[in-house]
């Protein structure tokens, strides 16, 4: 059984990135965001971070911490796979995961992260729509309760890739793909394929032409309803990309790439 974990900031195309990975017939159906996995790591990295004042007593050292949580991250793939008994490969996708990539690298020595990153003036701007969408429909988040501040919305999009930044395991890079989204909705074939080589699925089936969609997701999350700027589900198109030239203004613009610059230069997206 393999593992593979998918990470990005908000809005990077994560869900698109999924859906192609749970296109081969091996993967089980596309599944909503690893929250379960997401609590389980902050509870291990909890664990770390407070090992000597408040965790020691429970374990020999830390090795045991990480061996116990190994044991629980293995136990949820394993219900996973008595779900969907037919599955050879799983696939957990949070943007939260981001953060914990490393860890659970770790923790599973035969798993592979691939992490999304998309211009991060795009990023902005897609959360200051779903901002707006939020709001008309009277739901409240976190990211309305943010408001439409690039300052803040730029700041979390570094405290995505910044754990994941600097490894101090390089080795951990050799099991980490870096995706623009850029690059696979623009060259969705050429990227695709680089997609499976690096995953060893088999993506030949991926209906990224005429929308992709995960009755899963829509049974069990049944107040996704995205506006109609957003793309989940429908066909890979490169539409969005630039997108913020129409939402954000010169200000906002400025804020974004000073506080992003050096994501921006590392990514490989230039200023304006």
């Amino acid at each position: 059984m393999s593992v593979l974990l998918i990470g990005g900031a908000p809005r990077t195309g994560t869900s698109l990135l999924n859906a192609i990975l749970c296109s081969d017939p091996a993967v089980h159906p596309m599944m909503p965001e690893a929250t379960y996995l997401r609590y389980l790591m902050r509870a291990y990295r909890y664990g770390q971070d407070a090992f000597e004042t408040e965790v020691k007593e429970y374990f020999a050292h830390p090795e045991g911490l990480n061996a116990f949580t190994a044991s629980q991250v293995e136990a949820l793939c394993d219900a996973l796979e008595l779900r969907f008994p037919t599955t050879r490969h799983q696939v957990f996708r949070s943007p939260r995961l981001t953060p914990v990539l490393a860890d659970l690298l770790n923790i599973l020595p035969d798993a592979r992260g691939l992490v999304m990153v998309r211009d991060p003036r795009d990023v902005v701007a897609s959360l200051f729509c779903l901002h707006d969408r939020q709001i008309r429909a009277g739901q409240q988040s976190w990211l309305t309760r943010a408001g439409r501040s690039a300052d803040y919305l730029a700041k979390a999009y570094n405290g995505f890739y910044a754990p994941v930044s600097n490894l101090p395991d390089k080795s951990l890079y050799k099991r980490l793909l870096t995706v623009r989204y850029e690059d696979l909705v623009q060259l969705p074939d050429e990227n695709i394929e680089r997609i499976a080589s690096y995953s060893g699925l088999d993506l030949s089936g991926f209906t990224g032409q005429t929308g992709w969609r995960s009755e899963l997701i829509d049974e069990m999350v049944p107040d996704i309803r995205p506006g109609p700027e957003d793309l989940w589900g429908k066909p890979i198109s490169d539409r969005q990309v630039g997108a913020f030239h129409k939402v954000l203004n010169e200000a906002e613009t400025d804020v974004v790439q000073e506080i992003c610059s050096a994501y921006m230069a590392g990514f490989g997206y230039q200023p304006v």
